[in-house]
């Protein structure tokens, strides 16, 4: 078995992939931005001359809105690959929860994207990237993906987000049913403003978070089996590059050590 020390490699596996599978992720949340506009604007504009209201400056504000969205979309993902190793986590995040805001189209599919991709380029600037589920030390298995040393899952980057935010999608969902019942109950007997649209994204965006978060399947993750792996002797480094037998399905892993 050979040992590399990190220092003569020039990039850093883990971040790299990252950086690789989270541009994916934006390009096919973009795509979905994109051709959500045009039919979200359509889709308004009968909608509102069916029943011939009198908003008449909400749908060129809507417009505005949408297409500003998606334009910021398709700038952000061709910054990312003129310049990969930019984080945009700002922009990422500004972008899920703006298209969370719309609550209707492919925005509702491609936002949790872009939210899962701005989290997973963070934790590639970290020294000590974690995994999602449990907080393992992340290793990269094949040269092609990661792994997670503790529980031997390979997670899927750009679509997992950690635990704590299913709460969060909890959350929404029970707010939106309480403003729907609020709504059904004292606004409307008191013939306040309607607070039914704003429950009903609430409840579509915390479900199609938790959905994502937990959908099985080639969304979620897979398991692998990880050879035991043997600390070396000698003064510690940061980290290590480790190469494996063909057994192990020319697996490398690239771990970090501590003193």
């Amino acid at each position: 078995m050979e040992t590399r020390p990190a220092g003569e490699a020039q990039e850093d596996p883990i971040k790299t992939i990252i950086q690789r599978d989270t541009r994916k992720i934006v390009k096919g949340s973009t795509a979905l931005y994109l051709i959500s506009a045009p039919i979200l604007i359509l889709v308004t504009r009968v909608f509102l001359a069916f029943f011939d209201t009198p908003l008449t400056t909400f749908p060129a504000v809507f417009d505005i809105y949408i297409i500003s969205i998606s334009l910021l979309a398709l700038l952000t993902y061709l910054w990312l690959r003129h310049r990969p190793e930019s984080t945009m986590r700002i922009q990422l995040y500004l972008l899920g929860i703006l298209g969370l805001s719309i609550g209707g189209g492919f925005f509702l599919i491609g936002a949790p994207g872009f939210l899962s991709s701005a989290y997973w380029r963070g934790q590639a600037e970290l020294k000590d990237p974690r995994c999602t589920r449990d907080g393992g030390e992340l290793a990269v298995f094949g040269g092609q993906s990661l792994v997670c040393l503790k529980c031997s899952r390979v997670p899927r980057v750009g679509f997992e987000t950690p635990k704590k935010w299913r709460y969060y999608a909890l959350g929404a969902i029970f707010a939106g049913v309480a403003l729907q019942t609020m709504n059904q109950t004292i606004l409307q007997a008191i013939g306040s403003v309607s607070l039914s649209g704003l429950g009903y994204a609430l409840i579509l965006d915390g479900g199609i978070i938790l959905l994502f978060d937990l959908l099985p399947g080639p969304l979620t993750s897979s398991r692998v089996r990880l050879p035991e792996v043997q600390s070396n002797p000698g003064p510690p480094s940061n980290k290590t590059v480790l190469d494996f037998p063909k057994r192990f399905d020319q697996a490398f892993i690239f771990a970090s050590t501590r003193p």
